[in-house]
């Protein structure tokens, strides 16, 4: 099964062109078919592969099933709630379709340590389609985090990126001209702190930036 997937995935250019020869949906030519097939929401990808090995190719891959969405100029209106499960201790990012009102999941995020719900901050770049998560809290440590991860929608992926200079949780964040700001929040030794960074996406290099002159925590930013 596990060559089958892996082939499906990553089909051979033989496969990948008899594979062409069969329509996606019977009786439409496959431009039409596909602009069909690309409206489907995430929630119903996993039954839809089913349908045929085709369709198990679009839409088994991420990747290729956003990048033909982009070509095509289609919009991914998601809203990305974060939920949190007080019994279990599971963290679980959902994300609602704001086109088609269904709710799905993506991956866990790759934290080795156990972090508290609290804390960190997250901002998103909505035409880069990535949302970053920062910093944050080892839960019922009380140890702030540098940890920066990426979540990329067209690959339905996270990274983990290059940490922040400084450990912070509950600092302010926001996204300037294209630019990830983090500044404030509470340090290793629970002081608050007064100093600020810059993540540029593009080179995933931090840089510390001028002091805010005073020391806060805990506060929003818009």
């Amino acid at each position: 099964l596990a060559v089958v997937e892996s082939s499906l995935t990553n089909p051979s250019p033989e496969l990948d062109h008899s594979l062409r020869e069969e329509p996606l949906i019977p009786g439409l030519p496959d431009d039409v078919a596909l602009n069909c097939l690309l409206r489907l929401p995430v929630q119903s990808h996993s039954s839809c592969r089913a349908v045929c090995k085709r369709w198990h190719m679009l839409l088994g891959n991420k990747e290729r099933f956003f990048t033909h969405r982009k070509q095509l100029g289609l919009k991914d209106p998601w809203l990305f709630v974060f939920a949190y499960h007080k019994c279990t201790g599971k963290i679980q990012w959902q994300v609602l379709d704001l086109t088609h009102f269904s709710w799905h999941t993506i991956p866990t995020m790759p934290c080795k340590d156990k972090v508290c719900p609290h804390g960190f901050r997250c901002v998103s770049i909505p035409r880069d389609g990535t949302l970053y998560v920062c910093g944050g809290m080892v839960s019922d440590v009380d140890c702030p985090l540098d940890l920066v991860l990426k979540y990329e929608m067209t690959k339905n992926r996270w990274t983990v990126m290059n940490r922040m200079i400084s450990a912070r949780s509950f600092f302010a964040s926001g996204v300037i001209d294209g630019l990830v700001y983090v500044a404030g929040g509470n340090s290793t030794d629970l002081y608050e702190l007064d100093s600020a960074e810059v993540l540029d996406p593009v080179s995933g290099n931090w840089r510390a930036i001028a002091n805010m002159g005073t020391n806060m925590a805990s506060y929003d930013a818009a």
